[in-house]
């Protein structure tokens, strides 16, 4: 087969993306050239620190904060005849634009990869970014559902591939013990508690109020307690709004941790994962520390991840926002010992047989060669 230089363009790549690029180039005969920025306000930086292929950095422009531009790019300069160019599918980057224009006269591949089933989308933005997708070469989306729901719209498109967007699960598996810290933790504030946790960025998007709406209102036994782990905007609100609900007692908030062997510490103490909006990669990382989650179940307002959610046997959906709804499913949830023995261990077959970063890398190899 015909060695290919695959030129892969990402505003940032993140720690979580790190193993999925060491399994391609670990896995793949291609040539392979990485292009991104070192920081870009809204995502997580460039883990430099742990990646240890060559990068070409660029800069980002701003306009308004709605169009970005790539400059300071190397990308022009190396790009040759029959090349590839993975390009993140979002039409706020100008510079795709201009990639477009130049394969036609450079005679290089274009390959999207994007989310096709955005959530809260809108029919309009849906449908510019099918204009997009028969335009390009080739398309490699997040997952299969996503690939199923565009082939039965578009039954004789053949130019799209998925990816089954996952995690590397291999950095949580080497953590089997608690430190005494939280030992003592588990003991005393956790003791014959029912212990939901939630990890990631505090934005609205998570919708957490609604887990505290649940501790005022329905949790009249005192029977539930909350970590909560991250920072972010959102942060003041959810202290003020606690202190309005007057459930401190109830909660604590543990800050960002990055660390993860403690991370895997805290989700050990914990026996659900809550994330009433639209879960993402978060999703995973319960999976991976054997918990269950709890997320509504409105598939059109979820992020593409959802795919790998299977109410009861992995996670507990509810009725869109209704907390009455949240309450009862959380509450019986808590009454079977033994479902959630079974959902725990369901949790991490999940990510650890079905939707591994070896199946996602190979995903992305076979479609590249495929081109």
């Amino acid at each position: 087969m015909e060695v290919r230089n695959i030129h892969i363009v990402q505003a940032v790549i993140p720690k979580y993306r790190v193993p999925f690029f060491n399994e391609i180039l670990k896995n793949s005969d291609n040539n392979y050239f990485f292009y991104c920025s070192k920081c870009f306000e809204g995502y997580p930086n460039t883990a430099i620190k742990d990646i240890n292929f060559d990068i070409s950095f660029f800069k980002i422009k701003t306009f308004f904060n709605i169009l970005f531009w790539f400059s300071d790019f190397k990308l022009y300069k190396n790009i040759k005849k029959g090349d590839i160019v993975v390009l993140e599918g979002n039409l706020r980057y100008l510079n795709n634009f201009k990639f477009l224009f130049l394969s036609k006269f450079l005679n290089y591949k274009i390959v999207w990869w994007s989310i096709y089933d955005m959530p809260y989308s809108t029919i309009l933005n849906k449908y510019i970014r099918e204009i997009f997708m028969h335009i390009v070469d080739y398309n490699i989306v997040y997952t299969e559902r996503e690939y199923k729901n565009f082939i039965t719209k578009y039954k004789k498109f053949k130019n799209i591939a998925y990816l089954n967007n996952t995690i590397d699960i291999s950095r949580f598996k080497q953590f089997n013990e608690i430190s005494n810290e939280l030992t003592n933790y588990k003991n005393s504030v956790l003791k014959n508690k029912n212990v939901l946790i939630y990890c990631g960025r505090l934005t609205k998007k998570p919708r957490l109020e609604l887990v505290l709406n649940f501790l005022k209102n329905y949790d009249i036994q005192n029977k539930f307690y909350f970590i909560i782990i991250g920072d972010g905007e959102e942060k003041e609100n959810l202290v003020n709004l606690s202190i309005e609900y007057k459930i401190e007692d109830k909660l604590s908030f543990k800050g960002a941790i990055y660390n993860d062997e403690i991370l895997s510490e805290y989700f050990k103490l914990a026996h659900l994962f809550v994330y009433p909006g639209s879960v993402g990669l978060s999703l995973f990382t319960s999976f991976a520390n054997y918990l269950p989650i709890i997320t509504h179940n409105k598939y059109k307002y979820q992020a593409p991840e959802f795919y790998a959610i299977q109410n009861g046997y992995n996670a507990i959906l509810f009725e869109y926002f209704e907390i009455k709804d949240f309450s009862n499913k959380i509450n019986d949830f808590f009454k079977d010992p033994l479902m959630i023995s079974l959902m725990k261990q369901n949790a991490f077959d999940t990510i650890n047989k079905k939707y591994t970063i070896n199946k996602m890398s190979n995903n992305f190899i076979h479609a590249l060669n495929s081109i």
